[in-house]
């Protein structure tokens, strides 16, 4: 997961990468004690911080040299996927960079160590691929909408979905579902804000939901405002580009690999 509203860094991240393939740490299988002891339990973990440590603070290799080093232990590893949260801090990068680049960079390693590269964002994400033609043709898009209430049996689906997550907390379930349409716009249909809303009032209500602490735990009018903003961004980023809007996205992509 890389640090929303923060700078990319491909050498920090190469760093990450490398840390996750390599856990859990190989000397684990080879400490002389007990598995079910809570103390050997507790030497792991500390065991595979102190590597991670040693991981990202070694100096000696360039971060060219890293990633070879990485995508060799990918396939040594057999890693097959790498899965990038946030993945929109790839626009933040510092001048001497492009998003373009960084994102030839990541695909090109992931062809080289045989891994498959899912990157996870909002609405901006779009912006990656639109600066280079390229990109857009090697880049698979699935695109998960916030869900809607346009009809009878949309509500209905998005009822049953709410009766379905709220199993797995103890709650009022039958009360809480009737105010599918009060959840749908406190959360904008979006289903990680409706897991978020209903783990607060899971707060609040010390594991139990009522219908008083869903409300306490819904957010404030300006954030709930944002999260309806952003679904407006994401409709639009969904339309189909044409031609045109492609040739444009392609020559700034260019203006951008090339400025000196």
């Amino acid at each position: 997961m890389l640090p929303d509203k923060a700078y990319f860094s491909s050498l920090a991240f190469v760093a990450s990468i490398r840390s996750a393939i390599m856990y859990p740490d190989i000397r684990w299988l080879t400490f002389p004690a007990d598995p079910e002891s809570k103390k050997w339990h507790s030497n792991m973990s500390d065991d595979v911080v102190r590597a991670s440590l040693a991981i990202t603070e070694q100096r000696r290799m360039t971060e060219a040299a890293l990633w070879a080093h990485t995508a060799s232990l990918a396939r040594s590893y057999h890693t097959e996927t790498l899965v990038v949260e946030h993945a929109t801090a790839l626009l933040k990068n510092h001048s001497d960079k492009t998003p373009a680049q960084h994102l030839q960079n990541l695909m090109s390693w992931g062809e080289d160590a045989g891994v498959r590269i899912i990157l996870v964002g909002v609405e901006t994400l779009p912006e990656l691929w639109n600066s280079s033609v390229e990109l857009s043709r090697r880049i698979h898009k699935i695109w998960l909408p916030p869900y809607p209430l346009f009809t009878q049996e949309d509500t209905s689906k998005f009822a049953l979905m709410l009766k379905n997550m709220l199993s797995g907390y103890e709650a009022d379930t039958d009360q809480l579902v009737r105010k599918a349409r009060h959840i749908h716009a406190a959360t904008a249909g979006i289903i990680g804000q409706v897991r978020r809303l209903f783990d607060d009032a899971s707060h609040h209500g010390s594991r139990h939901i009522t219908i008083d602490h869903l409300m306490k735990s819904i957010q404030h009018a300006d954030a709930v405002n944002q999260m309806w903003n952003s679904v407006a961004i994401f409709d639009r980023s969904r339309e189909p580009s044409t031609v045109k809007e492609l040739l444009r996205a392609s020559s700034i992509g260019a203006k951008k690999i090339h400025k000196p």
